[in-house]
């Protein structure tokens, strides 16, 4: 792994989305770029530097969306790691809505495990019997 360091979070961001955008470009012939997103506030300016700034340079028709970590919270709820990015970025751009593969924290958590679990191994490439990012 190669560490890298930037001097403010503004450039962290710009970098991190053009490093997935490259990435989305080497793949996009071959096959969807499943992105699995981690939760909190810490994302928030990547999100909306890439709705506001490079929307037009992302082939959101390749991108699908996934959470990983979210609470069990409806969306609209401010602990909810999904309602974060979908009002700062997936109802921003025309990502489509069937790429967007939210947790649903209205329900019970055992529940969603199992069908969010379903739903990774409907699309998600598997390694090992798993699905793998």
């Amino acid at each position: 792994m190669i560490l890298k360091i930037y001097d403010t979070p503004l450039v962290t961001a710009r970098r991190l989305i053009e490093y997935l955008l490259a990435k989305m470009d080497k793949f996009q012939q071959e096959r969807p770029f499943h992105l699995a997103l981690s939760g909190g506030e810490t994302p928030a300016l990547m999100f909306e530097l890439w709705a506001r700034e490079y929307s037009q340079d992302t082939h959101w028709e390749k991108l699908h969306l996934w959470w990983v970590d979210e609470r069990c919270v409806p969306y609209w709820g401010s602990d909810s790691n999904y309602g974060l990015v979908r009002t700062l970025l997936t109802t921003v751009v025309p990502i489509p809505g069937e790429h967007v593969h939210a947790m649903r924290g209205e329900g019970s958590p055992e529940d969603e495990a199992l069908r969010h679990s379903a739903e990774m191994v409907d699309y998600l490439p598997l390694r090992m019997g798993y699905p793998c990012f």
